[in-house]
């Protein structure tokens, strides 16, 4: 049986590549949670920015200007990222595909919703059906998916642990002592079908978004 060759593109954020285990496969799907404010959307961002290719940010919490901001705060605008304030996934999908979007960034999953599913966004089963769908949608058209998550007091991640499953590789952002409290800590929590589940990554979070911490060891 031949073994399929694995394409990574590189983020631009050396840490994040070496936690991946090299960069982001195409039509992989990564689950990244942390607590309110450490920093995801920015994150996120700044990986979107650095990927150099047509990229889709899905909001549910924010406006179109404000990620904007944010983008334009951190140097992460690109004429390649499109930004959608959106929760509902069909209206997301045909967006995806009009624009053929090589990557799409769900800011959160616990927000979207299902219109032929029950309950409201962030129950179980609306989490549990959006998330199915979209990881079906970024196999079967090869396109990388990046949902954002949230944790809970105890550092649990939010909903149910069945999404924990279903995605390639699940990370964690936490928030660190160094720097005044600006150390952020990349983790892969134990799962990575890409490469090892024991890699860490260091950045300092700076007014200009996050920076690598000792890159050159990353290369």
């Amino acid at each position: 049986m031949t073994r399929m060759k694995i394409v990574r593109k590189t983020t631009g954020l050396p840490p994040l590549d070496h936690v991946l285990g090299g960069g982001l496969v195409a039509a992989s799907v990564v689950l990244i949670a942390s607590r309110p404010g450490v920093g995801k959307s920015s994150f996120t961002l700044q990986a979107l920015a650095g990927l150099k290719h047509r990229c889709l940010y899905v909001t549910g919490e924010e406006t179109v200007e404000q990620v904007a901001a944010t983008a334009r705060r951190i140097d992460a605008m690109s004429n390649r990222i499109f930004v959608l304030a959106e929760r509902n996934l069909a209206k997301i999908f045909a967006h995806a595909k009009s624009m053929r979007a090589q990557t799409i960034a769900i800011d959160s999953i616990q927000t979207m919703i299902c219109d032929d599913v029950r309950g409201k966004a962030g129950a179980p089963r609306q989490i549990k059906a959006c998330t199915a769908r979209l990881i079906d949608y970024a196999k079967k058209n090869t396109v990388s998916l990046w949902l954002i998550g949230h944790t809970t007091l105890n550092g649990d991640i939010a909903g149910p642990k069945t999404i924990q499953h279903d995605v390639d590789v699940v990370l964690e952002l936490d928030q660190g002592a160094k720097f005044k409290g600006q150390e952020r800590i990349l983790r892969c929590t134990g799962k990575n079908r890409f490469g090892p589940a024991d890699v860490v990554g260091h950045f300092e979070l700076t007014t200009k978004g996050f920076v690598p911490v000792d890159a050159d060891e990353w290369n």
